[in-house]
């Protein structure tokens, strides 16, 4: 109540999905009970971007990179590393998918790699949507570009 509006500077390439996706959900509640202005600097790329759509009128600068709409996961392989500087890592696990992210000394299991695949489409997905969403186009309008 203390402050009639917020401006949110944003200048970020992005970052993880899910935190994107709780900043722009929050940013959206807080739209609900006063205006929210984004401003993009640099850079409003991917999760950047993800949180500017949020806010019912976004400036930017005149070069200002701005977008990218698009998910990317995956994760390293460290094994050759690992015998270069004699470290060993043991993982004790329980469940089928428990060292998905902890076992960086192998490459991904075919199931492995189709629950990344799964999780980046799901992401993308909801991603895509809330950028049409909030730019008042079809989905079909916002793959055009």
């Amino acid at each position: 109540e203390k402050y009639k509006a917020v401006i949110l500077r944003i200048d970020s390439p992005g970052g993880d999905a899910l935190a994107s996706d709780l900043m722009w959900r929050e940013i959206r509640l807080l739209a609900e009970s006063k205006p929210v202005v984004a401003s993009m600097s640099d850079v409003a790329a991917s999760g950047g971007y993800y949180m500017a759509m949020a806010a019912p009128v976004i400036v930017a600068e005149k070069l200002t990179l701005t977008g990218s709409i698009g998910v990317i996961t995956g994760k390293f392989i460290l094994q050759k590393l690992y015998e270069r500087i004699d470290f060993n890592k043991e993982i004790l696990s329980r469940g089928r998918y428990a060292e998905l992210n902890a076992a960086d000394q192998r490459p991904l299991r075919p199931d492995e790699a189709e629950l990344f695949e799964k999780s980046a489409q799901n992401a993308y997905a909801s991603f895509r949507d809330k950028a049409a969403m909030s730019r008042s186009m079809s989905v079909r309008i916002v793959l055009r570009y």
